[in-house]
């Protein structure tokens, strides 16, 4: 594995502020594409096959298919060959990502439990179960397979990790060796491989080249790829060395260099991912069912002896929160909400004050803290503008704005298009699961177009066929294009003349003077003004901090 993490003095600590803004993941894969084309995407799609064959395995939001579909998108506008995609099968295990899955990709078949497939493969018409309930033959005619093996026994947030053991192994184990019983018998010309970054990669590779298989990783960040959060994981490439006569074992390190030449460090902070005032305010009812329960009395030891060691002493700044139940929480904040925490998360929160007041005040500069950790296990080390590692069960808090962080908001760290994805039944606590488990589509996205381009001898020469016709027709990641009416302004018969003082009058008086108000309602009650800083807040939501 090569590792990319690896950054050298000219490279940022944190956002690259010399690089324009970026937080649109639709221009952010505008940026990607145009980047691919200069590194000869244009002409490995002229002899990319017609409809490239992918399916996806334990990839739960599908954020492979996501990238692949913003793509296509900015491809589409300035003309360029399409990248025509079938996506043939999904496999997941979990009965919501089967439903999410099912609703906005559509695929014909997802399979159940990708570990079936381990036992079936041998079979003389190897066939799985579907979320359904029905065997179905397994599509074996793939250009691309896109995996997100689990990670769970390698995680360092694991106490009791598990090794690579195809017999006794784990979680991680038994889907990792049912994607290879796959790779084995059906021979993709492409398989992409995405883990925590603490995988056993050494023996993964090899086990991919004892079948092969010209192998390569990389180890990279998530904020090397666009997006503000520390994530790291680690890809491997798998190209099929049995499709193509000739030598081709140069091509995993043209893979890890183009993996280089796509990288471009976030310029943009994690405020610029956020929702808006006004709907965040109108989902404040969704985020203040996101309560989690922790045992006060094991961890105030711990809350005790850190404010000792670090000399912090015993205030709370921050939530002013007493054993009585009273607390004045920021302005910015949901009551219900810091009444719904409990004593340890209100505590973390005013630790994390205290440890930053000699530098600075944290409810002026956007902190973003993972209070579901015990303080101690959270050292508020990251640069400004930098989410820690968004995972499944965290519960993390905006310092400035006094809020959690919406599980929509999650979703967009991690590169997924908002608009593209729908929720019906999901749970907070579900939504949030699927953006900690995703893949971040910064990363991935670049991964498939770097193995398509360095990939052009294993594609063109994969003859695969389909042995079993599942289905008549297959799923095509192409969307439909509706064109919308409009009507055009031809001709302005009068104009007005715009009196300039007014026009400032007018902006004053509909200027936002309370974080409560939007396009949807105003402030309450009367709005004052701070004689010293000038900050403006109505008399409801005058809370903490004070002023004058």
């Amino acid at each position: 594995m090569v590792n990319l993490l690896t950054s050298d003095t000219s490279e940022p600590k944190g956002l690259n502020t010399e690089l324009p803004p970026l937080s649109s993941i639709e221009a952010i894969f505008k940026d990607i594409t145009a980047k691919a084309l200069s590194l000869r995407l244009r002409e490995a799609l002229k002899t990319t096959p017609a409809s490239l064959r992918v399916a996806t395995m334990c990839s739960g939001t599908e954020s492979p298919l996501l990238a692949i579909e913003m793509m296509q998108d900015a491809l589409r506008s300035p003309g360029e060959s399409e990248l025509s995609v079938e996506h043939l099968f999904s496999a997941e295990i979990v009965p919501y990502k089967q439903a999410y899955i099912e609703r906005n990709f559509n695929p014909l078949i997802i399979f159940r439990d990708i570990t079936e497939i381990t036992s079936t493969v041998n079979m003389e018409i190897p066939a799985a179960t579907t979320v359904y309930g029905s065997k179905v033959p397994i599509p074996g005619n793939v250009h691309i397979v896109i995996v997100d093996t689990s990670c769970a026994d390698f995680s360092r947030l694991n106490n009791k990790r598990k090794e690579l053991d195809e017999e006794y192994g784990g979680e991680s184990s038994k889907t990792w060796s049912a994607v290879l019983a796959y790779v084995k018998e059906f021979r993709p010309a492409i398989v992409i491989l995405e883990n925590v970054k603490g995988g056993p990669y050494d023996l993964m590779m090899k086990c991919y080249r004892d079948i092969d298989y010209e192998v390569s990783g990389v180890l990279l960040g998530t904020k090397q790829y666009y997006l503000p959060h520390t994530r790291q994981r680690g890809y491997m490439v798998c190209f099929d060395k049995t499709k193509v006569v000739d030598n081709i074992d140069g091509i995993g390190k043209q893979w890890i260099s183009l993996m280089a030449d796509f990288r471009r460090y976030a310029s943009s902070s994690v405020a610029e991912f956020m929702l808006p005032d006004e709907v965040r305010t109108q989902q404040q009812v969704i985020l203040d069912d996101n309560s989690r329960d922790y045992d006060w009395a094991a961890c105030e030891i711990r809350h005790l002896q850190y404010r000792q060691v670090k000399r912090l002493g015993n205030a709370r700044p921050f939530t002013f929160w007493s054993e009585s139940g009273t607390m004045n929480v920021p302005e910015t904040g949901s009551i219900s909400w810091y009444h719904k925490q409990p004593e340890r998360v209100r505590d973390y929160m005013d630790i994390g004050m205290l440890r930053k007041a000699t530098l600075f005040d944290v409810r002026h500069k956007m902190r973003i803290w993972d209070v579901s950790q015990n303080i101690d296990m959270f050292s508020d080390s990251t640069q400004f503008g930098i989410a820690p590692c968004i995972t499944p069960s965290g519960l993390f808090f905006a310092s400035d704005t006094g809020r959690a962080l919406a599980p929509q908001e999650l979703l967009s760290l991690q590169g997924l298009p908002l608009s593209k994805i729908s929720f019906t039944t999901e749970t907070t606590a579900e939504i949030q699961d699927l953006a900690g488990n995703a893949m971040s589509t910064t990363a991935v996205g670049p991964a498939i177009l770097a193995a398509l381009i360095c990939g052009q001898t294993v594609l063109q020469n994969d003859t695969s066929t389909q042995t079993v016709d599942v289905c008549g027709k297959r799923a095509s990641l192409e969307p439909t294009i509706v064109e919308a009416a409009t009507q055009a302004v031809t001709s302005v018969t009068e104009t007005q003349e715009l009196d300039l003082s007014d026009l400032l009058d007018l902006s004053s008086k509909s200027a936002k003077r309370c974080h409560c108000e939007g396009s949807a309602a105003i402030a309450p009650q009367a709005i004052q003004q701070c004689a010293d800083c000038h900050h403006t807040t109505c008399k409801r939501c005058s809370r903490n901090p004070s002023h004058n």
